[in-house]
């Protein structure tokens, strides 16, 4: 799932669930997520509070982190341990 960046990635995927809800659709979902941050406990803070609230609400199957930008300071290991650690709780 990967809204419009000038949209609201929390409410327009509550959205999307709720249409999926009302016509009974069930699909999984991973959720989209971009940042350009260059911080370690910035991009878990971003990523808890925009995507985590969704996946608690059990809305979504998964996380999909991608940095964007020209420094790129995280490997990708990193990237799919802090997307498996916010699923995990």
């Amino acid at each position: 799932l990967k809204p419009k960046s000038e949209l609201s990635h929390l409410h327009s995927a509550r959205r999307v669930f709720e249409l999926f809800k009302s016509n009974d659709i069930e699909t999984a979902v991973i959720h989209h997520f971009e940042s350009n941050t260059n911080d370690a406990n910035e991009l878990a803070l971003q990523v808890g509070t925009k995507i985590g609230s969704l996946l608690t609400d059990g809305n979504g199957d998964g996380i999909m982190i991608e940095q964007v930008g020209e420094e790129k300071p995280f490997s990708v290991d990193f990237l799919r341990r802090t997307s498996f650690s916010l699923l995990q709780g």
